[in-house]
C-alpha cells in the first residue's frame, strides 16, 4: 500500500510529517511509501530543487529527512532512505546550520534487518554520504561540515558501530565492516585526507585521526580482536605538503598496531 504524503488516511497506519518551501522557482519533490504498522516518516525541505524518497517495509521504523535552511536559499540536495525490517531508525539532515545555505549534497541510507540506527548530517556543500546496513543492531553515524567530502559506511553483520567526522574540505572516507561487534572511528579535520578501514571478523577496533593537510590511511583487519590506531598530524601552510601515508594490514587474532605520524612527509607500512 502506497501512502501519499497528502493523504489523511495515511495516519491510520503511520505518522507522516511534511513541509516544503514556498519560495518561488523550481519545486521540491518527496515520495513516501510505508508498508507495515506503526512506521513514522518526517520530511522537511526548505529551499529549491530538493528531492527526497522514503521507502519502509516492516514495523515500528522511523525515517526523517530535513534538507536546506529556512533562512537562506539552499538548493539541489537529494536524500534517499530505504528500510526493510523492524525497529530501524534513519535520519538525514543536510543542513545542521540554519545560518548558511548548503547546496548540492547527496545522501542515501539503506537498512536491511532489525534495530539498526543510521544518521547522516551534512552541513556542507557538494558532499556525498552513504550508509548501508545488513544485519541487526548496527549503528552508523556520519557528520560532514565544510565542503566537497564523500563518505561510505557499510555494515554487514550484527552490533557493529561506525562513526565518521569530516570537517574542512575535500576528505574521503570508506568504512567496511563484515562481522560482528566491530568498531571504527574516523576523524578528519582541515583538508585533503583519505581514509579506508576494512574489518572482517569479530570484535575488531580501528581509530583513525587525520589533522592538517594531505594524509592517507589504509587499515585492513581480517580476524578477531585486532586493534589499530592511526594518528596523522601536520601544519596547514601554503606551499607545504607533508603527505603522511600509513598502511596497516593485520591478519589473524589479537594483533595490535599503533601509528603516529607528525611533521614532515613520512610513510609507514605494517604488513
Amino acid at each position: 500500500m502506497k501512502k501519499a504524503i497528502f493523504c489523511a488516511a495515511a495516519l491510520m497506519f503511520g505518522a507522516i510529517g511534511f513541509a516544503q518551501s514556498i519560495l518561488p522557482g523550481p519545486i521540491n519533490t518527496s515520495d513516501v511509501d510505508q508498508i507495515g504498522n506503526d512506521n513514522g516518516a518526517d520530511v522537511d525541505q526548505y529551499g529549491i530543487d530538493m528531492t527526497s524518497t522514503i521507502y519502509t517495509l516492516g514495523d515500528d521504523n522511523k525515517a526523517k529527512v530535513s534538507q536546506g535552511s529556512q533562512n537562506f536559499g539552499s538548493e539541489n540536495n537529494w536524500a534517499y532512505i530505504s528500510q526493510v525490517g523492524d525497529d530501524n531508525d534513519a535520519k538525514i539532515l543536510q543542513n545542521d546550520d540554519s545560518d548558511t545555505p548548503q547546496n548540492d549534497n547527496w545522501a542515501r541510507i539503506r537498512q536491511i534487518g532489525d534495530d539498526n540506527d543510521a544518521d547522516i548530517v551534512q552541513s556542507s556543500r557538494t558532499s556525498t554520504g552513504e550508509q548501508y546496513q545488513d544485519g541487526n543492531r548496527n549503528d552508523a553515524d556520519l557528520f560532514q561540515t565544510g565542503g566537497e567530502h564523500w563518505s561510505y559506511e557499510t555494515q554487514i553483520g550484527n552490533d557493529n558501530k561506525s562513526k565518521v567526522y569530516q570537517g574542512g574540505g575535500d576528505h574521503s572516507s570508506t568504512v567496511y565492516q563484515d562481522g560482528n561487534r566491530n568498531r571504527s572511528d574516523v576523524f578528519q579535520q582541515n583538508v585533503e585526507h583519505d581514509s579506508y578501514v576494512g574489518q572482517y571478523g569479530n570484535d575488531n577496533r580501528s581509530d583513525v585521526d587525520q589533522m592538517g593537510r594531505h594524509h592517507d590511511s589504509y587499515v585492513l583487519q581480517d580476524g578477531n580482536n585486532n586493534r589499530s590506531t592511526v594518528y596523522q598530524k601536520s601544519l596547514v601552510v601554503d606551499n607545504y605538503d607533508p603527505h603522511h601515508v600509513s598502511t596497516v594490514n593485520q591478519t589473524g587474532n589479537n594483533n595490535t598496531s599503533n601509528v603516529n605520524q607528525q611533521g614532515g612527509p613520512s610513510t609507514v607500512v605494517i604488513p
